[in-house]
């Protein structure tokens, strides 16, 4: 039987864990929990907390000579001075009890200096072994300002890489001889060509350990439904919008590597169990459809979940988690 002590129910049921929202009620944060059946039964149960869109925006002196950023300053209010500090501090504390921390990006609102310091401090120094995934906001300069960056992405990008502890494009790591998660870039939904070889080929290492494969990037992936270009969230918070675009796939064309992931995820639901990201802001739960191959060489369908947790400083800072066990 589930403990619900100490839990206050925000939305859903806890006999439905797809769209059941709790607050702790000592702390106040909210928490979102999924269990999924380990590919291999029988191995250490893992946990793993996904935190996402932490929107820290803060310029320190260094940013004051920069006058892209002083100029977005003005512009860009929301979370100012650091405010979504508060939110950030109960969630990386309630996280360091498990196996894994992993946050899906927009980790800075904009890209300054004050907000990779404090990334460092809270983030990085808290848990030298945290796995974060970059968003847009996290490598873009000008927010609400109806300019261009004045770099490129690329450039941008490398400022970005200076400063995270490990690959911004790909990531993955092994758990308890369990779990591999694997955290990736998809900027508006595309992956990267150097992305490609290193999926492969932790997809054959998995298969052939037995690993429960969970994915980590900022922008969902599309079902390619039609019926859900407009699918409605099940937890909205004031600012944001109900219903949200899961149809499209990089206006229906993507590029090649993003094609070449795309169908490697999708045909490979035997062991990808689940697809965690954040960027709507909202609480969405929607499955992909998936299929794999079996050992006669029968493509058998089966469901891949995928969940879009809400914004962290969301529901006045108290902070949104989502706890993730694989059994």
């Amino acid at each position: 039987m589930r403990d619900l002590s100490g839990k206050k129910t925000i939305c859903g049921s806890p006999d439905d864990l797809k769209t059941w929202i709790y607050q702790l009620e000592d702390t106040g944060m909210y928490v979102r929990e999924t269990e999924i059946d380990s590919v291999t039964p029988g191995r250490k149960p893992t946990t793993i907390i996904q935190i996402t869109d932490v929107h820290f925006n803060y310029l320190n002196e260094e940013d004051l000579i920069d006058e892209e950023v002083v100029y977005t300053k003005t512009c860009r209010m929301w979370n100012k001075d650091a405010a979504s500090v508060k939110a950030i501090i109960p969630t990386m504390e309630y996280a360091k009890d498990y196996d894994q921390t992993i946050i899906t990006g927009d980790i800075l609102d904009y890209l300054t200096c004050g907000s990779q310091e404090l990334m460092e401090k809270y983030i990085w120094q808290k848990d030298p072994e945290v796995l974060c995934a970059v968003g847009g906001h996290d490598y873009t300069k000008q927010m609400q300002t109806k300019r261009p960056d004045k770099l490129t992405e690329g450039e941008r990008l490398a400022i970005v890489q200076r400063e995270w502890k490990h690959d911004i494009f790909y990531k993955s790591k092994v758990i308890n001889d369990n779990v591999m998660v694997i955290v990736l870039f998809n900027n508006s939904r595309k992956y990267k060509q150097c992305q490609v070889a290193p999926f492969k080929r932790d997809l054959a290492i998995a298969r052939e350990n037995g690993y429960t494969v969970l994915l980590f990037e900022h922008e969902p992936l599309s079902t390619l439904r039609p019926e859900d270009k407009e699918y409605t969230s099940f937890y909205v918070w004031a600012d944001c919008g109900a219903e949200d675009d899961f149809y499209e796939v990089c206006g229906f064309e993507p590029d090649e590597p993003t094609k070449e992931m795309y169908d490697m995820i999708i045909g490979n639901a035997d062991i990808i169990r689940g697809v965690f990201c954040g960027h709507y802001h909202t609480g969405h739960y929607i499955e992909l459809d998936g299929h794999y191959t079996d050992k006669d060489g029968k493509i058998i369908p089966k469901k891949i979940p995928q969940y879009l947790l809400e914004c962290n400083v969301y529901d006045n800072y108290e902070g949104h988690v989502m706890k993730i066990t694989v059994k």
